[in-house]
């Protein structure tokens, strides 16, 4: 996608020249001179990209899956240092075809977790040592079954805040989420824009779609939410409801490994021509602080 992405500076300019008769002969007499077009220095690493490659391909083949990404980014500066696309062909083999990592747009699951709980954290309505009941693995939430991966071997009893990320147990992350914000759910949904998962990264990679995260909106009353309903919020705090391509997901993590200072995913440092260098594109900060430093530790 750098390519299209970059194509005012890739393809520079074509002069223009005229011919002219002298002396019984003509000549292409040049008016405007053209522009050679530039180099891009990207941020990739091929020795990254060509091992991130080949790992994603043998896992793909070994579970026989349908698409797969890798993504790789420098923390300090959110360089990405290698991304890779593989999707299954009709023939059976494994070819780039589109941008998966900046185009699908996916329920990313439980790698949502820690993102509700940050919101909380960063509330001050939760601590690491707070308990719940987990209830045999099966919990009925408004009318349906919430369900931790371990339910048919009894799931899990007592858990902290802490195990319920250590097990990414369903019931213990939505029962704590639900208990704090079901009253006020836009609180909750206002706080996870505030942490900057549903940031549009503004890429320039064609295809790229930012995330799709709605918030409740009450009716003319302003007595109840005109979309929104009782299980909304519990299956919102594990990752459903909510559509996030898998750039973002790399980016909110790359955030916290940066102590909460979030950057922009980069993936061009600069334009040269002759060897020269004619535009620089330095890393770019999205959230200075992404929450309070206690909750991002």
């Amino acid at each position: 996608g750098l390519q299209l992405a970059y194509d005012s500076l890739l393809r520079g300019t074509p002069g223009i020249s005229h011919r002219q008769k002298v002396r019984d002969k003509f000549l292409n007499i040049v008016d405007v001179p053209p522009v050679d077009g530039a180099d891009i220095m990207t941020t990739l690493d091929v020795k990254m990209q060509d091992f991130a490659e080949k790992a994603l391909m043998n896992q793909m083949k070994e579970i026989d899956a349908i698409n797969g990404v890798v993504l790789l980014m420098e923390v300090a500066t959110g360089d990405v240092k290698a991304i890779v696309n593989l999707s299954k062909c009709s023939d059976g083999k494994y070819r780039e075809r589109t941008n998966i990592a900046v185009s699908n747009m996916m329920e990313p699951g439980s790698v949502f977790k820690p993102m509700s709980f940050l919101v909380a954290f960063n509330d001050g309505k939760l601590k690491i040592t707070d308990r719940v009941d987990c209830v045999g693995g099966q919990k009925m939430m408004y009318g349906r079954k919430m369900k931790d991966h371990n339910w048919h071997r009894g799931g899990y009893g007592i858990l902290t805040a802490s195990e319920c990320l250590e097990y990414s147990s369903n019931i213990g992350v939505s029962t704590f989420i639900d208990k704090i914000y079901h009253n006020n759910p836009e609180k909750f949904v206002d706080g996870i824009y505030r942490i900057g998962i549903a940031e549009d990264l503004q890429l320039d990679i064609p295809g790229y779609s930012p995330p799709l995260i709605r918030r409740p909106r009450q009716d003319k009353t302003g007595k109840h939410w005109a979309n929104w309903y009782n299980t909304a919020l519990p299956w919102m705090s594990i990752g459903y409801e909510t559509q996030v391509p898998p750039i973002s997901v790399v980016n909110f993590y790359n955030g916290i490994a940066n102590n909460g200072k979030m950057m922009r995913p980069r993936f061009v440092t600069a334009a040269m021509r002759n060897g020269e260098i004619i535009q620089e594109f330095p890393p770019r900060v999205i959230r200075e602080k992404m929450a309070s430093p206690s909750a991002i530790k």
